[in-house]
């Protein structure tokens, strides 16, 4: 099985299929939403195939209430939302937004006396488990 994007030109839909490859070359894509044929969609030169969030493995965002099960999903959200952005762990901004949070905790647990953050957090996960075989 194969994950084929779409695109319903009558109603300007992007969406997802999955279906072998006889069945795509017999049938081709169909629009779920109006039942129109539909093209195949590259979308930004990326290679077609099983990739990103799946019905059967949704990308939860759990801060801000949404889950997403197909990237034709993402593609519309982003189309609906022009500020909004989803960042990957390479991205630029994330990474200069990490590093700054970890430079700080890295200094606050310094001050706390502690050789590092990591040193804090098994500090408090020694006490944690103290606290715990201590209750039972």
């Amino acid at each position: 099985m194969i994950l084929y994007e779409g695109r319903c030109r009558p109603c300007d839909k992007l969406f997802d299929d999955v279906m072998s490859v006889d069945e795509f070359s017999e049938n081709g894509l169909t629009c779920p939403d109006c039942g129109q044929p539909a093209e195949r969609y590259y979308g930004h030169g990326q290679p077609a195939g099983i990739s990103g969030p799946l019905p059967s493995k949704p990308l939860v965002i759990k801060h801000a209430g949404l889950e997403f099960t197909s990237k034709s999903q993402i593609k519309q959200y982003e189309a609906e939302n022009p500020g909004a952005r989803m960042l990957t762990k390479d991205d630029s901004s994330w990474r200069s937004h990490h590093d700054k949070t970890r430079a700080k905790a890295e200094s606050r647990a310094k001050a706390r006396g502690f050789r590092d953050y990591e040193d804090q957090c098994n500090h408090q996960r020694r006490e944690r488990d103290r606290k715990n075989a201590c209750r039972s």
